[in-house]
């Protein structure tokens, strides 16, 4: 057994790490020890697994760094001064196997980059006692046969993924338990600065709560511990999405190339000299990043200065999420576009409208079901009401109790069990992360209804998209007031604004209000109307100056962008309107809307429209010559 000394070295406590492209720490010969860190690690048998990982895996900066050439055996081999905790063989057999499985995977990629180009990559990890054969892995790692490399990448792009799932292991294992600092195991409770930026803690021989070995292994670099077992990972929201393959879905689409961009930055990089073909070298490359779902979703998840509440599904979830989901951007073969004011219709259809192959349709609409998916996931507990966010009871308590949630892209996510333990999260223990809480979905429990599909309120002269039959093109906008309004009819107008649709002459009047946003849903669709008298000015006399009594009917119908009644939708007549009152007229309690008007590309704008239309017979039956209409709400139907 090697005996416990006291440590000639000072405890450099709460500064901060060298980064790991600058090897400049001073080796303190008080240390003891007569061979290196790595050279204790390589001569134990029972840390054989520990130093496989050690040297296959690269010093790297981030992912990006495919120009680091050092294994982490040859840098613990160096003489500067490291702390690292050594698993022992045994136990962490699932860690172990997670992270050869990656590094397997990782190599597949290199290999199928070669078989594209051959890019200038760097050697291998080697063994600094025999430098002329690079490592093997360990026999009882995984193969990693039942990984399928993707298909159809360039070369820079396998290189990328190989170095993404270098990193997870360089990151999440490799750095996690060594620190560029001395500390002792038992010289009070510490807080540990780990190479990968992360804190444990120290304390009562423990790391995090693992024991530590009774040996210290002193070394001409710095001390050497073993460990039971690996040390935790403090995750962050995207570290968690990669830990586990029970998250590789959706893993898999957030480092997709096609959204997963890097471009390189000259301007902030450091050149160095031209190399044989005239072309600048660079001695430090800057990239910079962008994930066009993360962005588009409002959520750095990467980053530790935020903090985010997230929902993440696992594959099942997924698989159950996109069945939802994606039943709501049911797309049509066809879309007339492109509207005209002026004559009322699609300039843009029949042979000229947007037209959709199977094969696109089933692509549009996975796209979109992907990103609506993930764009939804994530809320920012800073806007929740009387929370601290620095208080993890709270924010929990919130996010299980509220009445509804608001994600970082502004969807809001209504509890079903308004005042009571929100359904969705029912039985889900959190994970606290490094930036936030996750909530792993076992099953997909997000309702459409109360979610995805909005609900919308809006002033009929917004939503005016053609009239016919109509004194004023698009109607007129009334504000009442203490002047004009008639105390008589009761209720109340949003803002004391409502659209005034007057007859010309003798004709058909008819109104066709766009109806934005319809997704492939069920929804209930209400009119607020007005009797016209609510405004003194349209009270209407007789040649004897009495009062004309109106009792108005209308029709509607639900019309699709190419101007047809909309399948499975029937016309509805002869809606009569209250004249004591402002009333909200239910047209539709539950209607059908088979195609999809979401997500279309981009210039493409189609829409259906909801038809009020008041017939001539109907005109002199009621004694009326106009429609007062206060707004159109469109709201799911919620079982």
């Amino acid at each position: 057994m090697v005996t416990r000394s006291l440590v000639g070295a000072s405890l450099l406590l709460g500064v901060c790490a060298c980064t790991d492209d600058h090897f400049d720490v001073v080796n303190n010969p008080v240390m003891g020890g007569n061979q290196t860190i790595w050279q204790n690690i390589k001569g134990n048998p029972e840390l054989s697994e520990f130093a496989n990982l050690l040297q296959r895996t690269r010093v790297m900066k981030n992912e990006d760094d495919r120009n680091a050439t050092q294994s982490f055996a040859s840098l613990l081999d160096q003489p500067q001064s490291f702390t690292v905790w050594a698993p022992l063989n045994g136990t962490f057999d699932a860690t172990k196997a997670k992270y050869n499985q990656l590094l397997l995977e990782a190599a597949a990629l290199r290999e199928a980059a070669g078989n594209v180009q051959t890019p200038e990559t760097p050697e291998p990890p080697v063994d600094p006692e025999n430098p002329g054969n690079p490592e093997t892995p360990n026999p009882d790692a995984p193969t990693p046969s039942s990984y399928e490399v993707p298909a159809g990448l360039t070369a820079e792009q396998y290189l990328d993924l190989a170095d993404q799932k270098e990193y997870q292991v360089v990151n999440q294992f490799v750095r996690n338990h060594i620190s560029r600092f001395q500390y002792q195991s038992l010289a009070g409770a510490q807080d540990v600065r780990l190479m990968n930026t992360k804190n444990s803690v120290l304390s009562n021989n423990q790391l995090n709560g693992l024991p530590i070995g009774n040996d210290v292994y002193y070394s001409t670099n710095g001390s050497l511990y073993t460990l039971q077992g690996a040390n935790p990972f403090a995750f962050n929201i995207f570290d968690f999405i990669s830990s586990s393959e029970n998250y590789s879905t959706l893993y898999g689409i957030l480092t997709d190339p096609q959204v997963d961009h890097k471009t390189f930055w000259a301007a902030g990089s450091t050149e160095g000299a031209m190399n044989e073909n005239g072309e600048m070298v660079y001695v430090d490359s800057v990239f910079l990043y962008n994930n066009d779902i993360l962005d588009a979703a409002g959520a750095q998840i990467k980053n530790e200065d935020s903090v985010y509440v997230a929902l993440i599904p696992t594959n099942t979830a997924w698989d159950e999420a996109v069945e939802k989901v994606s039943a709501l951007y049911t797309y049509g073969t066809t879309y007339c576009y492109d509207w005209d004011e002026e004559t009322g219709k699609f300039l843009k259809n029949g042979a000229n409208a947007l037209k959709f192959t199977k094969a696109e349709m089933d692509s549009l609409q996975s796209l979109i079901t992907n990103e609506t998916i993930i764009r939804n996931m994530f809320f920012t507990p800073s806007i929740f009401t009387g929370v601290n966010t620095a208080d993890s009871a709270q924010v929990i308590n919130y996010t299980l109790h509220a009445d509804s949630l608001k994600s970082t892209t502004g969807t809001t996510f209504y509890n079903a069990n308004k005042g009571g333990e929100n359904p969705l999260f029912a039985g889900i223990n959190p994970v606290k992360a490094s930036n936030g809480y996750v909530f792993p979905l076992e099953t997909y429990r997000v309702d459409p209804a109360y979610s995805f599909i909005n609900h919308t309120e809006n002033q009929a002269a917004f939503m005016t998209c053609s009239t016919t039959g109509c004194v004023t093109q698009g109607g007129q906008m009334i504000t009442l007031t203490d002047d004009n309004r008639n105390t008589e009819v009761l209720g109340d107008l949003a803002d004391d604004r409502y659209s005034y649709y007057a007859v010309s002459g003798n004709s058909k009047l008819t109104i066709r209000f766009r109806l934005n946003n319809i997704l492939s849903a069920r929804y209930k669709i209400t009119i607020q109307m007005a009797p016209n008298r609510i405004n003194k000015d349209h009270i209407r006399l007789d040649q004897n100056g009495d009062t004309i009594v109106e009792a108005p009917k209308f029709d509607v119908q639900l019309l699709g962008d190419d101007m047809k009644t909309i399948s499975g939708t029937k016309a509805v007549k002869n809606i009569q309107i209250d004249q004591d009152k402002v009333t909200n007229i239910v047209l539709y309690e539950d209607v059908f809307f088979p195609k999809n008007y979401v997500g279309l590309p981009s210039g493409y704008s189609s829409f259906p429209m909801l038809e009020v239309s008041m017939t001539l017979a109907q005109q002199k039956s009621g004694n009326c010559k106009a429609l007062s209409i206060g707004k159109i709400i469109i709201e799911p139907v919620r079982d």
